[in-house]
C-alpha cells in the first residue's frame, strides 16, 4: 500500500446516500469465498515498506549480516491490540520470505493470529538499481501462488494473499488480465481451494466495472483504502460510509468481498499524519458495516508497533505542541470565496480604555516564485475581518508575528462583554493545485482572553469550512500518539490499553528523533548555479569481518510537488572507496512526500557490500546538489537516523556538533540542528 507514488487519476465525486440503518436492502451481505475471514470479521493489521514503527526488527544482525523480524514482540503487540489477522508485507528485505515460513507463521500459528501475505507489483519492484521487491521470486506470481499455497497448508493461519494495486500503472494492467489471474487462481486452488486472494483497488477503481470485471470469479475481493475526499487525506473522516455504499453498489452484484483499509499510520499524499481520534472515528464508523456483513472487515494500515515516538517534525507549532492548521491539499481545486477558519468565544472588559491582539502565523507552500491574490490568511472579530496577508507575502516555512491595534479592536469591543474571534483561510481566487498548509498559534491580547490562546487542548476551537475540498484542525503533538493509536485500536477489538503520557514537547529543529538533524539548505529569493552541492561528509571504518555491508537513513525536505519544481533540487548521497567516488541514491526534491523517508522510498536499505567489501575505510556524503540554477526556489532538506550493518557513523543521529564535514557552496548551506536550532 504505497499510495503516495501512485498517480492522481481521478477526483472523486461523493454522493450523499441515506444513513446506514436505512441501507440493509441495498447492502445484501456478501459470503465470505474462502476461509480467509475468521468469524466476527476481519481484524486486521498491515505496516512495513514506507511506513514509521510498523517492523519490529531484532537489535542486532546475525550471521548472515541481517536484521531480522523480532517475531515474538510483533506477535506481542499485534495480539493486544485485539486482532486476528496480520497482512505479513514481503517488500524490504531479501528476509522477510524466510522469517515468515521459518519463524513467523508457526509462531502466528501458536499465538492465534492469522496472515494473509502481502506482495507489490510490477510498479513497485526495483531491480536497477536493486531496491524493495517481493523476493525470491520477484515477479513471478505463478510462482508466489504455488509456494504460498503450500505454506497455508503446511501452516494453515496462512489464510489469503494479496498483491497490491492490480490498476495503478500501465505495467501493472499488462501483466493482471483476467486470464492471468485466472492462472494464479488455478495453481492456488490445486494445492488449496480455500486460500483467499485479494488485490487493492481504490475508489476510482472500485466503482469501474471493467475493472472489477477483470477480477470478478478470479479474486475473492477488494482491500479499500479510504483516502477522505477531494484531496487526500487523514484527516475527515465524514466520508468513508458514502464511500462503501458507493462501492458496494458495484461489488455485490459482482459477488466481491470488500474490505476496508484505514491510514493508522501516515498516508504519503496527506498533509498530516492521523491521530488517535481519527482512526477512532472512521472504525467506529465503518464497525457497523462490519456487524451486519456487508464489509468483511477492517485493515489499520502502518498501525505502529514499535515503541518509537512520535516523529518531531510533525510538531510545527511555535508554542507548545498545539496549532491551527489549515490545509488545500496538492492536486486539488477550491471554488472562489470558499474558506476554513477556526473560531472561539472571548470574554472582554467593557470598560477597557485599550485592545490589542497579537499572533503568530505561518505558511508553508509548494512554490518556484510568488504568486499572489490566490490563498488570503485573515483575523476576524465577530466576521469583521480585522487582519489580512497574503500567503506569499511572508517568509515560507517560518513563524511570523502579526499585531492588531486598538484603531480596529476599540469600535468592535468596547462595550461588550463577549465576542467571536476567527483565524481563517480564504481563497480569494480559487485554484487548481496550490497546496498549502497555514498555521495559526501563540494568541496574545489586552483587553480581552482567550480560551486555550496556544491551541494546547484537542477541539477546544470550533472548525468550519465552506467546501469539502479544505481541511481545517486544530493539530496537537503527542509524544506518545503511536500508543493512542494503538489503544483507539484495541478499544474497538477489545484489545490491551496501555499507558499513555502526555511526554515532553518535541525538539524545534524538524529532527526525526531526539534533538539534532542535518539541515542542507537553498535560501528563498537566492540564485544558485548548475552543479553546486552542500553537504556533510565522514571517513568510516569497516568491519572486514561482516559478512555483508547495509546503509540505512531517513531524509526529509519541506518540498510539496508541483510540475514546475522538478529537476533543479536533487538529494543525494556519494560514497568515496578506494576506487573513486560513486553516487549511490538520488531523488528530486519533489518526488517524495515533504516528510521523513527512509532512503527514497523504494530503496529502505542500501546493500553496500559491493563498495566496502575489502575496503579498510570509505567516506560517505549527504549531499543537496543543484541540476539546474534557481533564481528563487528555496529548500530545506534534511538527514537523520542513519542506522548501517558492518560500519558505524560517529554522531549517526546528528544530536550534537561535530564528527561531521560541512560544506558551503555559494548560497547553499550545511549544518547540524540540535535543539532549538543551535549548531
Amino acid at each position: 500500500m504505497r499510495v503516495g507514488r501512485v498517480t492522481l487519476l481521478l477526483l472523486c465525486l461523493v454522493l450523499a446516500l441515506p444513513p446506514v440503518a436505512a441501507q440493509a436492502a441495498a447492502h445484501p451481505v456478501v459470503s465470505p469465498h474462502s476461509g480467509a475471514i475468521p468469524a466476527g470479521g476481519l481484524r486486521a493489521a498491515k505496516g512495513t515498506g514506507n511506513t514509521i514503527g510498523t517492523t519490529i526488527y531484532e537489535a542486532r544482525p546475525r550471521a548472515d549480516g541481517y536484521r531480522h523480524i523480532n517475531t515474538p514482540a510483533t506477535i506481542a503487540k499485534l495480539k493486544a491490540m485485539g486482532l486476528n489477522t496480520y497482512l505479513y508485507d514481503i517488500w524490504v528485505s531479501p528476509k522477510d520470505w524466510d522469517d515468515l515460513r521459518l519463524e513467523f507463521a508457526p509462531a502466528a500459528r501458536a499465538a492465534g493470529l492469522n496472515i494473509w501475505i502481502y506482495l507489490a507489483p510490477p510498479s513497485e519492484c526495483l531491480l536497477d538499481p536493486p531496491g524493495n521487491c517481493p523476493r525470491p521470486y520477484l515477479m513471478d506470481f505463478k510462482s508466489w501462488a504455488r509456494e504460498i499455497a503450500k505454506l497455508s497448508v503446511q501452516y494453515p493461519n496462512v489464510t489469503a494473499w494479496a498483491i497490491d494495486d492490480f490498476f495503478s500503472s500501465d505495467a501493472n494492467k499488462k501483466l493482471f488480465t483476467h486470464d492471468y489471474l485466472t492462472d494464479l487462481r488455478t495453481i492456488s486452488h490445486a494445492i488449496n481451494p480455500n486460500l483467499g486472494f485479494y488485490t487493492t483497488f481504490y475508489l476510482w477503481n472500485a466503482v469501474n466495472d471493467d475493472e472489477l470485471t477483470t477480477i470478478s470469479g478470479v479474486v475473492d475481493g477488494i482491500i479499500f483504502p479510504y483516502l477522505g475526499s477531494g484531496g487526500w487525506n487523514t484527516q475527515d473522516p465524514s466520508y468513508v460510509t458514502q464511500q462503501m455504499d458507493q462501492i458496494l453498489a458495484h461489488t455485490g452484484p459482482k459477488n466481491l468481498e470488500l474490505v476496508l483499509l484505514i491510514y493508522a499510520g501516515r498516508l504519503l499524499d496527506a498533509p498530516l499524519p492521523p491521530t488517535e481520534d481519527y482512526v477512532g472515528a472512521v472504525m467506529d464508523r465503518a464497525k457497523p458495516y462490519v456487524d451486519r456483513g456487508w464489509i468483511q472487515g477492517i485493515i489499520d494500515y502502518g498501525a505502529p508497533i514499535t515503541d518509537d515516538p512520535q516523529v518531531n517534525s510533525d510538531n510545527i507549532a511555535t508554542d507548545g505542541r498545539g496549532r491551527l492548521s489549515f490545509i488545500v491539499p496538492k492536486n486539488t481545486a477550491t471554488p472562489t470565496g470558499s474558506y476554513q477558519q477556526a473560531s472561539h468565544r472571548i470574554t472582554v472588559n467593557p470598560n477597557a480604555s485599550s485592545y490589542d491582539l497579537t499572533f503568530s502565523h505561518y505558511d508553508e507552500n509548494a512554490r518556484v516564485s510568488a504568486v499572489t491574490g490566490y490563498q488570503i490568511k485573515q483575523a476576524l472579530i465577530d466576521n469583521t475581518v480585522v487582519w489580512e496577508s497574503d500567503i506569499e507575502d511572508d517568509p515560507n516555512y517560518q513563524w511570523a508575528d502579526a499585531t492588531v491595534g486598538n484603531d480596529k479592536l476599540f469600535p468592535l469591543l468596547h462595550g461588550k462583554t463577549s465576542a467571536t474571534l476567527t483565524f481563517r483561510l480564504l481563497e480569494r481566487q480559487g485554484v487548481g493545485s496550490f497546496p498549502v498548509d497555514v498555521g495559526f498559534d501563540n494568541v496574545r491580547s489586552h483587553g480581552f482572553t482567550t480560551p486555550d490562546p496556544s491551541f494546547e487542548r484537542p477541539h477546544s476551537w470550533t472548525l468550519a469550512r465552506t467546501s469539502e475540498t479544505l481541511l481545517p484542525s486544530q493539530y496537537v503533538w503527542f509524544a506518545d500518539r503511536p500508543v493512542r493509536i494503538r489503544n483507539a485500536i484495541a478499544a474497538r477489538w477489545g484489545g490491551t490499553q496501555a499507558r499513555v503520557s502526555t511526554g515532553p514537547n518535541s525538539a524545534r529543529s524538524l529532527s526525526m528523533y531526539g534533538p539534532g538533524r542535518l539541515q542542507l539548505t537553498v535560501p528563498e529569493k537566492t540564485a544558485t548555479s548548475a552543479g553546486m552541492c552542500t553537504s556533510a561528509s565522514q571517513q568510516v571504518k569497516v568491519d572486514p569481518r561482516s559478512p555483508r555491508y547495509e546503509l540505512s537513513f531517513w531524509s526529509y525536505d519541506n518540498q510539496s510537488s508541483i510540475v514546475a519544481g522538478y529537476n533543479y533540487h536533487y538529494k543525494d548521497v556519494y560514497i568515496t572507496n578506494s576506487k573513486g567516488r560513486k553516487l549511490l541514491s538520488r531523488a528530486d526534491v519533489q518526488a517524495d512526500p515533504a516528510m521523513w523517508m527512509n532512503n527514497q522510498g523504494a530503496w529502505n536499505h542500501i546493500d553496500v557490500t559491493s563498495f566496502l567489501k575489502g575496503e579498510s575505510s570509505v567516506t560517505f556524503e549527504f549531499a543537496l546538489c543543484d541540476l539546474n540554477g534557481v533564481g528563487d526556489y528555496g529548500v530545506d532538506v534534511g538527514y537523520d537516523n542513519i542506522e548501517t550493518i558492518g560500519f558505524a557513523f560517529r554522531n549517526p543521529g546528528f544530536d550534537r556538533p561535530g564528527s561531521w564535514t560541512l560544506t558551503d557552496d555559494g548560497p547553499m548551506h550545511a549544518r547540524i540542528l540540535v535543539d532549538n536550532g543551535h549548531h
